[in-house]
């Protein structure tokens, strides 16, 4: 088993830490995938106080809901001044879902001759972006289905990139990851990837040594 990098900053300033660390990524970089969710809202929030130019952020997945939806990744990140300040490249549903104008997000992405950095959180039942590990899991795949219907950046596309930050900050999904890992649950090999950088609280990250050893 090979595991790559992994931090675990205290959890009374859990979101400073990572915010920090976080902002240099960013400030480096020119082709950035951004996740959204309540791990990331208030690291954003601390970002937003930093000013970024000439960035691509990139939308890493997206329920398949009009963008005045409050269920919308879209609607909670459009108006942090780091994403109106820089290109922002979404899924382009509007009111309504269409196959043809997300085409767009997949055609900019595949010009990209590397993604520097993508951040995302660890999700109920361990999904990362729209990223559901069931036992069918394509490595190209971007629909998924889980309560709502979903579009998402692929496995494929994920393992072209450079760097990649999953953040965790709850015990048991740390715990359940770990076990995944280990019994080698059909799609958890990705996690096993040198690229990933496991960003855990320090609570979660001693729940995750506990059950990975």
């Amino acid at each position: 088993m090979i595991l790559s990098k992994i931090l675990c900053f205290p959890k009374n300033n859990f979101n400073n830490l990572v915010a920090k660390y976080l902002k240099k990524k960013f400030s480096l970089s020119k082709n950035i995938v951004i996740t959204g969710g309540k791990t990331v809202k208030p690291i954003y929030k601390i970002i937003d106080k930093s000013t970024f130019y000439n960035k691509n952020f990139f939308l890493s997945d997206e329920r398949l809901v009009p963008y005045s939806s409050n269920l919308s990744n879209y609607k909670s990140l459009k108006n942090y001044n780091f994403v109106k300040k820089n290109n922002f490249i979404h899924f382009n549903i509007g009111k309504k879902f269409s196959k043809n104008d997300s085409k767009i997000y997949f055609e900019t992405l595949s010009k990209v001759k590397i993604l520097e950095v993508v951040v995302l959180s660890l999700g109920k039942n361990c999904h990362i972006a729209s990223i559901f590990f069931k036992k069918n899991i394509k490595n190209n795949q971007i629909y998924f289905f889980n309560k709502y219907r979903r579009i998402s950046i692929s496995l494929k596309i994920l393992s072209k990139s450079k760097n990649i930050f999953i953040i965790c900050n709850k015990k048991s999904r740390a715990a359940e990851l770990a076990k995944n890992i280990i019994n080698k649950k059909r799609g958890f090999e990705f996690f096993n990837s040198k690229k990933i950088i496991f960003i855990f609280r320090e609570d979660s990250c001693k729940n995750f040594f506990k059950n990975i050893y």
